[in-house]
């Protein structure tokens, strides 16, 4: 019993020991693996910044269509009420 008390306390602080390693490998090997996902995000990060010029000039473009098609068609349909209040109101009058 008296080496079953000496010999246990050397066999977990080896344990113990053996424990912390490789949970200092595997810490390491986790730090790597961010770094390695930060540089892979930076990179994709500047690739989209080179994107934000063109995707600004579509949207700025598209804004522009849109506002022309609107003020077409606003006037279009002012044109046509104008012509088609102007019939209605001559046969009224007949």
């Amino acid at each position: 019993m008296e080496c079953f008390n000496e010999v246990m306390p050397v066999i977990i602080y080896l344990l113990l020991s053996i424990l912390i390693i490789v949970l200092i490998i595997l810490g390491l090997k986790l730090l790597k693996t961010v770094e390695k996902v930060n540089n892979m995000l930076d990179d994709v990060n500047n690739k989209m910044s080179s994107f934000d010029g063109i995707l600004g000039f579509v949207e700025t473009t598209g804004d522009y269509i849109s506002a022309f098609g609107e003020k077409t068609m606003s006037f279009l349909y002012d044109k046509f009420n104008k012509i088609f209040n102007k019939k209605k109101g001559e046969s009224d009058h007949e």
